[in-house]
């Protein structure tokens, strides 16, 4: 679940879907089309949490994306599940702060990596999430360079 309260949301993903309830109303969540990289909507928590190469990477994503948003966190998550955001860029994450985002995100039909493309597992660290695989596979090509 990833709890929104200011706008009274909540998202919850289990095997069998996700959904969206808001204000009494439920609905399921859909990750949308995205095949090109240079039309997706991309956030991060904060550009200066990357070190590094992993500045370099994110700024080659950051470059080729249509529009990038800032300080999502979490809810980053959520809005590539409901469609309205396309790609999460993130580092240094904890378990904690993806493990119950990834239910979520795959019962929205979203894909959920390290930067190496591999499954993320529960130690966290570098995190891409995407709507579409092309989207991903297109970020991935400057993420693996950074990728520990």
């Amino acid at each position: 679940m990833i709890g929104q309260s200011y706008l009274d949301e909540i998202y919850v993903g289990t095997a069998m879907g996700s959904r969206l309830i808001h204000r009494g109303l439920t609905r399921r969540l859909q990750v949308r089309p995205c095949p090109d990289l240079r039309q997706a909507l991309i956030t991060t928590t904060d550009p200066h949490l990357f070190t590094g190469a992993e500045f370099g990477a994110w700024t080659q994503v950051r470059s080729t994306g249509r529009l990038t948003r800032y300080g999502c966190d979490a809810y980053g998550f959520a809005m590539v599940a409901a469609g309205t955001m396309d790609l999460v860029v993130e580092a240094g994450l904890k378990a904690w702060d993806i493990e119950a985002a990834i239910p979520l995100l795959e019962g929205a039909g979203g894909l959920v990596t390290d930067w190496r493309g591999e499954p993320v597992g529960r130690q966290g660290g570098q995190v891409v999430i995407a709507g579409d695989r092309a989207c991903l596979d297109h970020a991935l090509v400057a993420l693996k360079r950074a990728a520990h």
